[in-house]
């Protein structure tokens, strides 16, 4: 899993450091810390950059701040749960296989 520090997903996703911070402040998102000597950093996973990528998205949009994260997040579970369910589908094709 990739992680990235809070100036690498303002590059990628086009959010200011500060908008980061006021979200994270919301409860919009959650990056993880990581000590780092004598202070702790924000890191963000490659998944918290995609639906940081979508909500920006929906913002660009004209979506309310709120809204399009519940709309990113929410997309981001049907995707989780499709992948899961493949998986387990190709599941029992490998074991027949072997």
């Amino acid at each position: 899993m990739e992680l990235y520090g809070i100036s690498g997903v303002s590059k990628q996703a086009g959010i200011h450091p500060s908008s980061l911070r006021r979200w994270e402040n919301l409860g919009l998102i959650v990056p993880k810390r990581v000590s780092h000597g004598h202070t702790t950093v924000r890191v963000y996973s490659t998944t918290e950059l995609q639906l940081l990528k979508r909500g920006r998205e929906f913002l660009d949009s004209g979506m309310q701040l709120r809204v399009a994260f519940a709309l990113a997040r929410a997309e981001q579970e049907m995707k989780s749960e499709e992948e899961r369910e493949m998986n387990k589908a190709e599941l029992p094709q490998k074991k027949e296989e072997e």
